[in-house]
């Protein structure tokens, strides 16, 4: 697909800030964009067993222990909440303000990481063996696609 129909396809204030990263290279910025949206589909099912694996065990321990279903949320879970709606919403994850940056991706890799093996350390092993956490390999290859490796 050229990149005429490429920006007309995905908006060009969707793909403008690839291009821009790409240093106006449309190729690499159609690449970029293509690398974002197979990151985002890494995470995705890590993702969501952590929302659901998170959300019954909080809701469980903290509904007990104020005896109140009605408990507050962690800022750091608020934050993985966001990512998951920038994944729904297809939104760049490789960028800080128009400075393409894997900071963020990896920083939640982390933090979720970290949240599974709070909740029960057995939960990263069951997913690594069911393969649903490729989130490091999608890392590395949008990296040397954003890097023009």
């Amino acid at each position: 697909m050229n990149y005429k129909k490429f920006s007309r396809i995905y908006s060009i204030s969707r793909v403008s800030r690839y291009q821009k990263a790409a240093n106006a290279d449309k190729k690499k910025a159609m690449a970029m964009y293509y690398a974002n949206a197979r990151l985002a589909r890494a995470f995705q099912p890590l993702i969501s067993c952590f929302e659901v694996v998170l959300r019954n065990q909080l809701h469980y321990a903290l509904a007990n222990h104020f005896n109140d279903v009605h408990w507050l949320v962690n800022q750091r879970v608020q934050q993985i909440r966001v990512m998951r709606n920038r994944i729904s919403h297809n939104e760049p994850l490789c960028f800080n303000d128009k400075q393409y940056d894997m900071a963020y991706v990896n920083e939640m890799y982390a933090m979720i990481r970290d949240f599974l093996a709070w909740i029960d350390p057995k939960i990263l092993a069951s997913l690594g063996k069911e393969n649903l956490d490729n989130v490091l390999a999608e890392i590395a290859a949008t990296e040397k696609i954003m890097m023009g490796v």
